[in-house]
């Protein structure tokens, strides 16, 4: 309800954007509690990896669970439980792909001096800089059933660690 009040006085102007921001807010947040009842699909998907800059297109897999979950309208959350792991997006095509592997061995070479190797022996203290500088999540909005990626983008696990791992990637839409 927008009410119209010509001319206004000193001070008007002031009540009526309130009274306006306040029926926002109320709008809003009564928006927020109805939206709290909604449904949640939880699911796993499960990826071997090779370690040492695995890089691996989930796209497919998430559309499935996407799906799956019957949701029309939404968001996609994708999580890496790990310390050696990330999720990102990208041009899944062997030349990109192989100039992000480049980029991040500039970025924290794998030889370079790692405390984490002196503390743990595992030699992988490397990995575990990589996945902290990409991070262990995406949230990808999902319009008409379809996630909203670019016509040449696609979501990818990239495993650092050096060996080769069973990846969990944790599913969540609503």
């Amino acid at each position: 309800m927008f009410q119209v009040i010509l001319p206004l006085k000193r001070g008007e102007i002031k009540w009526h954007i309130l009274r306006l921001s306040l029926r926002f807010v109320s709008l809003h947040e009564s928006e927020l509690l109805q939206g709290a009842n909604m449904p949640v699909y939880n699911n796993e998907i499960f990826v071997q990896t090779t370690g040492r800059t695995d890089i691996v297109d989930l796209t497919p897999l998430v559309s499935k669970e996407i799906i799956q979950s019957g949701v029309n309208d939404g968001a996609a959350t994708l999580f890496v439980p790990g310390s050696t792991g990330a999720l990102s997006t990208i041009e899944y095509e062997s030349g990109v792909i192989n100039d992000l592997k480049k980029a991040i061995e500039r970025i924290a070479p794998e030889d370079m001096y790692y405390e984490h190797n002196e503390r743990w022996g595992d030699g992988n203290g490397y990995s575990h800089v990589r996945a902290a500088l990409m991070g262990p999540s995406l949230h990808i909005p999902i319009i008409e059933g379809k996630m909203t990626l670019g016509t040449w983008q696609q979501i990818v696990l990239l495993d650092f660690d050096n060996r080769p791992r069973s990846r969990r990637i944790i599913v969540q839409i609503s």
